[in-house]
């Protein structure tokens, strides 16, 4: 992962911030009443570090968030399996979170169906090969209120393959892990 390739994925991400700041002060007046319905952005900080990038929609209703994301990032090196570097990772995932307490704040568990799209490159023949995942996907955190409408939500996730267990890469074999994990922090705008 290069620098440049960092400072780009953060460079959008300062850019996303700021385009949040401007919509809000621009076209919405503070309420005092919580509304049973929210729309919401978050970006994921883990996509940006890698030199990527994270969008989610979320729509809250009542206990629920329903999230619609799409992502772009470097797996971590200590992640991949041996053998194998330069895992870059398209998502686009489905999630619902349901929330115990109001407001959609505080702990959240939810689910939901990914689709990956995978490139990774071989490290001993340099062969790179592309394949493709149906990814069942199940997570937890806590979305703590930073303002009325900023948010930071730490999470965790165990993302379960539902695809081909290998992939041909080049004359390499790659052995596709039955169970992945992930943890970041989101940081999210509710209109």
């Amino acid at each position: 992962m290069s620098v440049l390739r960092m400072m780009k994925g953060i460079l959008i991400l300062f850019l996303g911030i700021g385009l949040c700041l401007t919509v809000h002060y621009a076209a919405y007046a503070q309420t005092d009443s919580a509304s049973p319905v929210s729309f919401s952005i978050e970006a994921d900080m883990l996509p940006y570090i890698s030199g990527g990038h994270y969008l989610s929609g979320v729509l809250g209703i009542d206990h629920f968030n329903l999230r619609w994301i799409t992502t772009k990032t470097t797996v971590p090196d200590f992640v991949t399996p041996e053998g194998f570097k330069n895992w870059d990772l398209d998502v686009n995932a489905v999630i619902i979170d349901y929330f115990p307490n109001e407001n959609r704040e505080g702990l959240w568990l939810g689910g939901g169906i990914e689709h990956w799209d995978s490139h990774i490159r071989s490290k001993n023949s340099g062969d790179s090969g592309t394949f493709s995942q149906k990814i069942l996907t199940f997570g937890t955190g806590y979305l703590y209120p930073l303002s009325d409408h900023w948010y930071i939500n730490p999470w965790a996730a165990l993302h379960y393959n539902l695809s081909d267990k290998n992939a041909e890469i080049g004359s390499s074999n790659f052995k596709i892990p039955d169970i992945m994990y992930e943890a970041s922090i989101k940081l999210g705008y509710r209109f």
